[in-house]
């Protein structure tokens, strides 16, 4: 049968249609007048100017706390978060290629590429909560399958969560190898401090 006399006939059939649940309803003995014009409706007076009574006033305390709680989080270095790692592994280039794409996928995120011997990690986007780096996440894991969500530590300053100001860019070789320079130089400042600190651990034992 065409499409068309279907839904005609259908059409026909849902206008014809009648149902009557008259005999299905539950029947009282002594029905109920739901006419509201025999109900006398009484307009409810209310108070004005009711004044409460405060017994237990913390509104001061609370103050106090806020602001203990604001010069706390002031005098925090590091903010604890969350990001998107979408590379790691030995291989410079290939982190260097990682982070060139996302610049030009997501040109007002903050892409990064850290190093801890021997591996690069290419990481992407800053977010306070899980939740909020999900749909990114989602988007990366298309292109790069390898990615994943991760804590992360970001610094304590009033736009470390906004957007970039200026676009993200691609950089040349020059620029790469200046920035392996820094970051194995940063990887190995901090080889060197994990190393002191084993070594005092172990002396005070």
């Amino acid at each position: 049968m065409p499409a068309n006399i279907y839904a005609a006939n259908k059409q026909r059939a849902l206008q014809a249609y009648t149902e009557n649940l008259a005999a299905y309803r539950t029947k009282f003995n002594n029905p109920i007048n739901t006419d509201h014009n025999d109900y006398g409706i009484q307009k409810l007076k209310y108070k004005k100017n009711y004044n409460f009574s405060y017994e237990h006033d913390i509104t001061l305390q609370l103050h106090e706390l806020l602001v203990d709680l604001k010069t706390f989080h002031e005098m925090t270095e590091v903010i604890y978060g969350y990001t998107i790692q979408a590379y790691t592994g030995a291989n410079r280039q290939m982190a260097f290629q990682i982070k060139d794409k996302l610049c030009s996928l997501y040109p007002h995120l903050h892409v990064e590429i850290q190093y801890k011997q021997p591996n690069f990690s290419v990481r992407v986007g800053r977010f306070l909560e899980r939740l909020e780096s999900y749909q990114l996440y989602i988007n990366i894991k298309k292109d790069f399958p390898q990615a994943i969500i991760r804590s992360a530590e970001f610094p304590n300053k009033v736009d470390v969560f906004a957007p970039l100001e200026q676009e993200c860019r691609a950089d040349t070789m020059q620029n790469l190898d200046n920035k392996q320079e820094e970051l194995i130089k940063e990887g190995n400042t901090e080889n060197i401090s994990l190393g002191i600190l084993r070594k005092l651990k172990n002396d005070v034992q």
